[in-house]
């Protein structure tokens, strides 16, 4: 039997999305079974590295969200998806080091974000808490604990708090912006926060 050039390419083809379909099937995120305290419920996925990603609000019910530190004994290190309008408030881990963007984008009714020590080094991306009005302050910023995560406000000429000390998401895409003051009490700034 002769096998022309045509055969042996979409043999190749068809070997090579084969081979891509398990590699999805099983690299795809498993539901975690168990965690170490927090909201039961929730989804992760599992990284490259091991550790584990909240993926989104699963099958959990509460309005009040304790992200668990560990998933099946290893660190929940990102958040990149809990879209719930029922949700108020929600204790992050010291664990996390990223909050993805729009990770908590329309939680209209979160009003509360708790993090430890964690926040020096826990990075945020633009616009993670977009859509989450209760979270944004009189005047247009969101801050937590003494990190400025995003600003909201109309103003052109903009002037960060006193007591500010780092500055994450903050004002990317603001691009009415004329000035920003920032407080000697700023010790970080993100790269690209002022994009």
């Amino acid at each position: 039997m002769k096998i022309s050039g045509k055969q042996i390419i979409s043999m190749t083809v068809s070997a090579v999305l084969l081979s891509a379909c398990l590699l999805l099937l099983f690299a795809l995120p498993a539901a975690a079974q168990t965690t170490s305290g927090g909201s039961q419920g929730l989804a992760f996925g599992r990284n490259a590295d091991h550790a584990y990603t909240l993926t989104g609000i699963g099958t959990c019910t509460d309005t009040r969200i304790v992200i668990p530190a560990t998933v099946d004994g290893m660190p929940v290190t990102a958040i990149s998806g809990l879209h719930s309008d029922r949700i108020t408030s929600v204790v992050i881990p010291d664990t996390v080091q990223y909050i993805g963007r729009y990770a908590f984008s329309n939680c209209t009714n979160l009003s509360a974000v708790v993090v430890g020590d964690g926040i020096r080094s826990m990075c945020f991306s633009a616009n993670a808490f977009k859509g989450c009005p209760q979270m944004i302050g009189s005047n247009g910023f969101i801050i937590i604990g003494n990190k400025l995560i995003d600003y909201y406000g109309v103003s052109k000429d903009v002037v960060i708090p006193d007591g500010v000390t780092a500055i994450s998401g903050g004002f990317v895409g603001s691009k009415s912006l004329r000035s920003v003051t920032i407080p000697l009490s700023v010790e970080e700034i993100d790269e690209g926060a002022l994009t």
